[in-house]
């Protein structure tokens, strides 16, 4: 990856911004970076599903913040390589730009039919029984040397009023995914 047999970091100097004597100094130098690799090994994302049909809401049985219905998925990731080189892998979610987010970045809320905002439900993403965060990253895999993962997912579409509005919906998120 480099050409360089070594390269200093960083140089503390105390008062002076410059010392022509290196006993006087703090310095990090790094060595033999001509002896770094770069190792190939990318990482395929897939779903079991791409789109969740939540199916039909009783609004009689509306309360506010409680689960109107639950879908589980799974998150398949699988590297291209064989060898025992760890990975892990962090997400960024994001919504799609036909839906938004509420306030606090806690749910997707879906547009409706008439192209506003549903308000009367939103959607969370769970790992592990943790809200995966919009608008920031996290982690998806943990550390490990496998090639083939999995993470299941439980998507839950939350009330947001006691007395919701009824209608169709539709809503999209976005999911970035680094391999580490």
């Amino acid at each position: 990856m480099s050409g360089l047999g070594a390269y200093k970091a960083f140089q503390i100097a105390g008062e002076n911004s410059f010392i022509s004597t290196p006993e006087k100094a703090y310095s990090l130098t790094i060595r033999n970076m001509n002896y770094l690799t770069y190792i190939a090994c990318s990482a395929t994302v897939t779903f079991s599903t791409q789109n969740i049909n939540f199916g039909p809401l009783l609004v009689s049985q509306a309360a506010v913040n409680t689960v109107a219905s639950k879908r589980e998925l799974t998150l398949f990731a699988t590297r291209r390589c064989s060898d025992d080189t760890v990975f892990s892998m962090n997400a960024y979610m994001r919504p799609a730009a036909f839906s938004s987010i509420s306030p606090g970045d806690k749910l997707l809320i879906p547009q409706g039919s008439d192209n506003k905002p549903f308000d009367s439900v939103g959607l969370e993403l769970l790992r592990n029984g943790e809200c995966i965060p919009f608008n920031q990253e996290c982690l998806m895999f943990d550390a490990s040397n496998k090639t083939s993962r999995e993470q299941r997912l439980e998507a839950n579409l939350i009330w947001r009023t006691n007395q919701p509005k009824t209608g169709t919906f539709n809503g999209g998120l976005i999911m970035e995914f680094f391999h580490r």
